[in-house]
């Protein structure tokens, strides 16, 4: 191990787990005949070497992981556990490091093609001089289950997000505006160390730190595929999430956000009122109550994500709100983590039972005219229960 590893703090993320995490990603990969994966995308990054310094993480089908560097060198070597982390400038200098560590390339590699830019994609594969080939999937459902390690970020992150939504009556007021909303929840957050920002893998998608909708901004339908991707936003450049609508009675206020801790992500959706919703609203809610305990329970149960998802299409559709359901979104829920949509997804093609360990959020929500309203709760799926990470009623709060 570097010296500088020694004299410096202890890294965040311990070396046996991840070296837990290569061994789980090679699990993954099986017999692809592929002499190494590397990650090079930020969070895998991060995940394969504690830090997400600007570089490459080099994961051998035998042996350790090398830290290949460009920036920051001191701080890599001061956050990750990894005992190989060494310099490099250009992508050609990369088959002679690895040469140097005892790791000539012998063979096809992989990587995360789904989320590698081509013109990165096709200077990596000239420097390599070797086929690169996609290891997405076994990359996404390496990191689809937690660790115990990071169950227990996840659980810090829900018992921030219940205290924050625990405090939101004690400051919601009619007539504020949905930014002033935001900006409260944003300070109390920032102010508790959970970064203001989502950090997400699908191409184009993005979504504001925090979503507060009060009534008819719920049916403005925003670009990102998402039920509650809405609002009009500040102005159509940032086009979603919350505007100068002020909050009004008799009327859904529905605040979507992500909370984070240690870098684990939880989402969780509710929604607070003042005076009497609306008939319509109580009805679709109660629906997404029905679905959410019901989808909670087959999941448990062992049922597919597929499954789960047409049940939940059913339930609305029993409920006369089949066009409202997701507001056209096809999915029900999905993986949190280091991202706010990892595997697995809640939706039609996940056609395997949830593993132990894993953590999605449920989120069945109806878009009606007039106001989105629904429930999102995140959950943890250990020794055959789904575990909801927050301590929260389902229920709207009424704040009058």
């Amino acid at each position: 191990m570097h010296a500088d590893n020694a004299q410096e703090t202890t890294p965040a993320v311990p070396r046996d787990e991840i070296l837990g995490r290569v061994a789980r990603l090679w699990t993954h990969v099986g017999p692809r005949p592929l002499a190494a994966v590397f990650a090079v995308e930020r969070v895998e990054i991060l995940y394969f070497a504690g830090t997400p310094q600007d570089g490459l993480v080099w994961i051998p089908r035998e042996g350790e992981p090398v830290f290949l560097v460009r920036r920051d060198l001191a701080r890599a070597r001061r956050e990750s556990p990894l005992a190989r982390i060494v310099p490099f400038a250009r992508a050609r200098d990369i088959p002679e490091i690895l040469a140097r560590e005892g790791l000539p390339i012998a063979g096809p590699v992989g990587t995360s093609l789904d989320v590698l830019p081509v013109s990165l994609y096709r200077s990596l594969e000239r420097a390599l001089g070797t086929p690169i080939e996609d290891a997405s999937s076994a990359m996404r459902a390496t990191r689809a289950v937690k660790s115990p390690r990071e169950r227990e970020s996840i659980r810090a992150a829900g018992a921030l997000a219940t205290e924050l939504f625990t405090r939101l009556p004690g400051f919601l007021r009619p007539g504020m505006r949905e930014i002033d909303v935001a900006a409260e929840i944003d300070a109390f957050l920032v102010r508790a160390g959970s970064v203001s920002y989502y950090r997400t893998r699908t191409f184009n998608l993005e979504f504001a730190g925090l979503c507060c909708l009060a009534g008819e901004s719920g049916a403005v339908r925003g670009p990102s595929d998402s039920p509650n991707a809405a609002g009009s936003g500040p102005n159509p450049a940032f086009g979603q999430g919350a505007g100068m609508r002020r909050l009004a009675p008799c009327e859904p206020i529905l605040i979507d956000l992500g909370v984070n801790r240690g870098g684990y992500y939880v989402d969780t959706t509710r929604v607070f009122h003042f005076g009497a919703l609306p008939a319509q609203f109580v009805d679709a809610h109660r629906a997404s109550e029905d679905i959410i305990e019901a989808a909670a329970g087959e999941l448990a149960a062992g049922k597919t994500p597929e499954a789960v998802y047409a049940g939940a299409v059913e339930r609305a559709a029993k409920a006369g709100l089949a066009g409202a359901f997701m507001g056209g979104s096809r999915f029900l829920g999905h993986g949190v983590g280091l991202q706010i949509d990892e595997w697995p997804v809640i939706a039609e093609g996940f056609d395997e039972p949830l593993p132990d360990g894993a953590v999605v959020a449920l989120e069945p929500k109806f878009a009606l005219p007039g106001g989105i309203v629904g429930v999102e709760t995140t959950y943890v799926l250990e020794d055959g229960a789904m575990r909801s990470t927050v301590d929260l009623p389902a229920a709207p709060v009424r704040l009058d």
